[in-house]
C-alpha cells in the first residue's frame, strides 16, 4: 500500500503537475491569446501534448518513430483528447489543481489494476 501511495504521488507531482502547469497553463493560454478561435488553439495543444508523449512511448514499446506510430495511433488520438477534457477541468474550476488530480488518476490507475 505504501509504494501505491509513492507512486500516486510520483504521478500527482512529477508527471500531472508538471504537464499541466506547462500545456494547460502555459502554452494553452499563451496559444488561445494568439489563435482566437477556441477549439482550434485547444485541437493545436492538444496535438503538442500527444506528440510530447511520442518518445516515452517509443522507448516504452521499443519502437522506431514510424512503426510506433502506425501501431499507437489509437494512443495518440486517446491522448489529445484526455487534453479537451483537462482543458474542459481546467477551465470550468479555473485552476491547475482539479486537471492535475484528474491526470495524475489517468497515469496511476494502469498501475494499481
Amino acid at each position: 500500500m505504501e509504494d501505491a501511495l509513492w507512486t500516486f504521488l510520483y504521478f500527482l507531482i512529477c508527471i500531472a503537475f508538471v504537464e499541466e502547469l506547462t500545456f494547460r497553463g502555459f502554452i494553452q493560454t499563451r496559444i488561445r491569446g494568439i489563435i482566437k478561435n477556441k477549439w482550434l488553439s485547444i485541437i493545436i495543444v492538444g496535438l503538442m501534448f500527444a506528440i510530447m508523449h511520442i518518445p516515452f512511448q517509443m522507448l516504452k514499446a521499443k519502437l522506431p518513430l514510424i512503426p510506433f506510430i502506425q501501431m499507437d495511433l489509437g494512443h495518440l488520438i486517446s491522448t489529445s483528447i484526455l487534453h479537451i477534457y483537462f482543458v474542459y477541468i481546467y477551465t470550468r474550476h479555473n485552476n491547475i489543481i482539479a486537471p492535475t488530480i484528474a491526470h495524475a488518476l489517468v497515469g496511476f490507475v494502469p498501475y494499481i489494476f
